[in-house]
Parts: structure tokens; sequence; C-alpha cells
């Protein structure tokens, strides 16, 4: 990555409910880091998450929400 040999580091959790005053959520999220050997420094890294969310305001009404986010850290030169 950028020129230089990393290391690649691989992450996810893709268990995370959380359930709390009337809500539902589930947190998916996976992503990658580039890390120099040379100097130690993050070269690139991206982060994916999906959130799920049930919101529920009485027992008859309910709203679903799904929220998909990309984060790309990119080094400035």
């Amino acid at each position: 990555m950028n020129d230089k040999i990393c290391a690649l580091v691989q992450y996810e959790s893709l268990v995370n409910p959380v359930k709390s005053f009337g809500v539902n959520v589930r947190s998916l999220y996976w992503g990658r880091i580039w890390v120099s050997l040379e100097d130690k420094q993050i070269e690139y890294a991206k982060l994916n998450e999906d959130v799920n969310m049930e919101i529920i305001s009485t027992p008859q009404s309910k709203k679903f929400l799904n929220i998909q986010r990309e984060v790309e850290f990119k080094k400035i030169k």
C-alpha cells in the first residue's frame, strides 16, 4: 500500500445486539487496516458497518431503520 510493505490487519464483529427502552438494534462491522512495516504508520484503513434498528413506540407501532456506512482513512501526504 502506498509503495510500502505493510501488515494487513482484518477485523470484524458480527454479533452486537442491543435491546433497551423500546429499541432493538443489531450492528455488524468489519474492515482492514494497512500498517507500514517500516515506520509503523497506518497507510490506509477502511471500516464498513451495517446497523438494523427496530423502534417500538407501542406494541402495534414498529419502525425499521437500516443504516449502512463506509469510512475510509487515507494517508495525507
